[in-house]
């Protein structure tokens, strides 16, 4: 279980919320999709970090944040650089239910990893080898049929496209995630032009 803390973490701001159950404070970099209108694909694949009270394990939590709002700071040269939210997840309304595989009960033994706290000593792995994952991309059609030949975002943006990047940032998020996750099984829905996306997806294993 995670908690969020009342802001991001982007570009060394940080704010902290108290928590009384919280165990301690993690860092967690987490891979969405950006609207990039201004130059390159229209929707890139990128890495924010947020900071979140760790109070027990659950594979694939990194999920979760692939929908969640980030606060980018785009400098235009002035002291008035403002803060905007660039993860299109989050301006299109996609929802994302994880399956819930938390506790040891559900995981495997995977042989070892690499320690992260001690760099050439491997420790045992543990996970889980198929973790389904929910995308509902009916608010997402919706509100692009409505945009549609009036924003940007409307006119450049496709269901089919946002679900092939969904995709992808879905099995990066998971490749970071411990407990080990060796599959994904992604499942989209709300949208018809999403569906032939759906699958098993082997995820990069450290």
């Amino acid at each position: 279980m995670i908690r969020p803390l009342a802001m991001i973490i982007v570009l060394g701001v940080v704010a902290l919320t108290p928590c009384s159950w919280a165990t301690q404070v993690s860092f967690i970099e987490v891979s969405q999709p950006f609207f990039a209108p201004d130059g390159g694909p229209i929707l890139q694949m990128h890495r924010v970090t947020y900071a979140a009270f760790i109070g027990s394990s659950r594979p694939g939590m990194e999920i979760q944040y692939l929908v969640r709002p980030n606060c980018i700071v785009q400098e235009d040269g002035t002291a008035d650089s403002a803060s905007q939210d660039r993860n299109v997840a989050s301006m299109l309304g996609v929802r994302v239910t994880i399956e819930d595989r938390s506790g040891s009960a559900h995981w495997k033994k995977f042989g070892t990893r690499p320690d992260p706290g001690h760099p050439g000593r491997r420790i045992a792995a543990f996970g889980v080898d198929t973790l389904t994952v929910d995308v509902d991309l009916a608010r997402s059609a919706q509100l692009l049929a409505e945009q549609r030949g009036k924003t940007d975002l409307g006119s450049m943006v496709s269901i089919e496209t946002l679900a092939k990047l969904l995709a992808a940032c879905i099995r990066d998020n998971a490749s970071r995630s411990d407990p080990l996750i060796r599959h994904v099984r992604i499942r989209f829905t709300g949208a018809v032009e999403a569906q032939h996306i759906s699958g098993v997806y082997q995820v990069a294993m450290p």
